[in-house]
C-alpha cells in the first residue's frame, strides 16, 4: 500500500514539473568568452570574502565575455546532434558501479538464505531492479547538470577543466530545452519499470530514491547538510534494494526477514557513512562555484576545515564499522574470509587517511591565512609625507573601493619595505594590507600563498573524491 501512494507521490511530481521550476531560462549565456586572451588570469583567485565578491565577478564574466545565447528553444537543433552530450551527462560510467552495490546486498542475501547468487542476479526481476536503479542513477545527473547550468553554478568552475568535461549543459552543448524533455522521458521510463516490480519494498524504494534525485538539486541542496544526506540516502538505498528483492522473492518468516535486515545493516550503513564523506569532499572541491549560486554547503557557511573535519568523522564511521564486521567474520570465518578483511580494513583505512589529510590541508590553509586587515588596492606612496593613498577595502569605517590617504607610515611588516603584498601601522595605529593588482567591487584578490594553499587543498580533495571509488569497492566487497 505505501509503494502505490509513493508511485501517486511520483506522477504528481512528474505531472507539475513546472511548479519545480523546470523551465528554460533564456538568459543563460554562452561561456564561449570565458576562455579568451582576454579574461583576467586572476578571475577566480578570490578572497575568502562575502560571496557577493563572487556574485559581482560572475556578472562581469557573463557581460563582458559571453555574448551569445545558447538556450533559445527556437535555435536550429536536432535530437542526433544533442543526444551524444546528454547520454555523456547521464554519467555511464556511475552505472557499473549502481550495479555492484546492488550485486552485494544480492550476494549478502543469497549467503544468508543459502540461496545460488549467480541464477538469483540474473533473473528477470533482478534485471528490473537495475534497470530502474540506472535511470536514478542518470537522471540525477541530468537534473543536477540542468539547475547548475541555470543558476551559473559551474561559470566559477570552469577553471577546473575536468568538471565541464561532463556537462554540456553548462558549455552550451545542450540547449535547457532539450535537456528538459530528455529528463521526463527518462523519468517516464523509470515509472514504467516500477510499475512492472512485483515486490513492494522494492517498488518503495526506487520511488523514494527517484523522488530525492528530482527534488534534490532545486529543493534540497539550499539546505546546508541535508543535500548531502539525501544523496547518502539515495545511494545506500541500492544494496538494500538489492538484498530487500531476494527476500521477498522467497517466503520468510518474520523472524528470518528481520534477521536480514540486521545483516543488511552494516553494508547499508557502511555505505552511506562513506558517500556522506565524499559528498563532502566534493564540496570542498566546488566551494567557490556554490558560493556564486548561494547553494550553502558546509565549506560555504563554515569553511573548509570545518568541512574537512566532518568528513574525516563520517569517514571514520565507515572504518568503525568495517574494523568491526571485519573482526568478527575473520574470528567466525577463520582464515578463509582473511583477505575479505584484509581488503576492507585497507580501503577503509586509505579512505579515513585521505580525509584527514585533506582536513590537515585544509588546517594548514587557514591557519597560515593573513589576517583580516583592510586592504589598499592601487596604492601610491607619498614621498613627501610618507603616506599612502590607495583605494580601501574591508574597512568597517570606510566606503568599499572610496580612495583613502592614510596617516604617515610608521611601521612596515616583512622585509620593511614598503611593497605590494607587505602589511603597514601608520602612526593613527591603523593597520593596512598592501594589495597587488586593480581593485575589485566588493571585495580584494588573495595572495599568491593563499592561492597555492587553496589550489593544494582542492587537488587533495580531488585525489581523495576520485580515490573513493576504489576504496568504496573494496569495503563493498568485504561486507558482502
Amino acid at each position: 500500500m505505501a509503494s502505490k501512494y509513493a508511485i501517486m507521490v511520483l506522477i504528481l511530481l512528474l505531472s507539475t514539473a513546472q511548479s519545480f521550476q523546470l523551465l528554460t531560462n533564456p538568459t543563460i549565456l554562452s561561456l564561449e568568452g570565458l576562455h579568451s586572451s582576454k579574461q583576467p588570469q586572476n578571475v577566480f583567485k578570490l578572497a575568502s570574502r562575502p560571496s557577493s565578491t563572487l556574485r559581482a565577478l560572475q556578472s562581469t564574466i557573463i557581460a563582458e565575455d559571453a555574448p551569445t545565447e545558447i538556450n533559445d528553444p527556437e535555435k536550429n537543433v536536432k535530437w542526433r546532434d544533442v543526444l551524444p552530450s546528454l547520454i555523456v551527462a547521464c554519467r555511464p560510467s556511475n552505472i557499473p558501479g549502481a550495479f555492484l552495490m546492488s550485486a552485494c546486498g544480492t550476494y549478502r542475501a543469497c549467503t544468508l538464505l543459502n540461496l545460488p547468487f549467480v541464477p538469483t542476479l540474473m533473473t528477470w526481476n533482478m534485471g528490473l531492479i537495475f534497470s530502474c536503479l540506472s535511470l536514478v542513477t542518470a537522471t540525477s545527473m541530468v537534473v543536477n547538470d540542468y539547475f547548475d547550468a541555470r543558476s551559473g553554478t559551474d561559470l566559477v568552475n570552469l577553471n577546473k577543466g575536468a568538471t565541464l568535461l561532463n556537462k554540456p549543459m553548462a558549455d552550451g552543448t545542450v540547449p535547457l530545452p532539450y535537456a528538459k524533455k530528455f529528463v521526463s522521458i527518462l523519468y517516464s521510463t523509470m515509472l514504467l519499470l516500477v510499475c512492472l516490480l512485483p515486490q513492494p519494498g522494492t517498488r518503495l524504494g526506487v520511488v523514494i530514491s527517484s523522488i530525492l534525485t528530482f527534488l534534490y538539486t532545486n529543493q534540497i541542496k539550499p539546505f546546508t547538510f541535508w543535500k548531502n544526506v539525501s544523496c547518502a540516502v539515495v545511494i545506500a538505498c541500492t544494496p538494500l534494494v538489492g538484498g530487500v528483492a531476494v527476500m521477498n522473492g522467497n517466503a520468510l518468516t518474520a523472524k528470518a526477514a528481520r534477521k536480514l535486515y540486521f545483516e543488511l545493516l552494516p553494508l547499508v550503513s557502511s555505505v552511506f557513512f562513506g558517500i556522506l564523506s565524499r559528498e563532502i569532499l566534493m564540496d570542498i572541491m566546488d566551494k567557490d562555484g556554490d558560493e556564486t549560486a548561494s547553494v550553502m554547503t558546509i565549506p560555504v557557511v563554515y569553511g573548509a576545515k570545518f568541512a574537512a573535519a566532518v568528513s574525516t568523522v563520517f569517514s571514520g564511521c565507515m572504518a568503525g564499522i568495517v574494523f568491526r564486521q571485519c573482526w568478527l567474520g575473520y574470528k567466525v570465518a577463520g582464515v578463509m574470509s582473511a583477505w575479505k578483511a584484509g581488503i576492507g580494513v585497507f580501503g577503509a583505512g586509505v579512505m579515513f587517511l585521505r580525509a584527514f589529510g585533506v582536513f590537515m590541508k585544509a588546517k594548514k590553509t587557514e591557519d597560515e591565512r593573513l589576517p583580516e586587515l583592510p586592504s589598499l588596492f592601487e596604492w601610491v606612496l607619498n614621498p613627501n609625507d610618507g603616506t599612502i593613498t590607495g583605494k580601501v577595502s574591508g574597512s568597517s569605517q570606510y566606503e568599499e573601493g572610496g580612495m583613502l590617504t592614510t596617516s604617515k607610515v610608521q611601521e612596515v611588516g616583512g622585509s620593511g619595505e614598503i611593497e605590494d603584498g607587505c602589511a603597514v601601522v601608520t602612526e593613527s595605529g591603523s593597520l593596512y594590507y598592501l594589495e597587488s593588482g586593480e581593485f575589485l567591487e566588493n571585495g580584494g584578490l588573495m595572495s599568491e600563498e593563499e592561492e597555492d594553499r587553496a589550489r593544494e587543498c582542492i587537488e587533495t580533495a580531488g585525489k581523495a573524491v576520485d580515490e573513493a571509488k576504489l576504496t568504496m569497492i573494496l569495503v563493498l566487497l568485504s561486507l558482502s
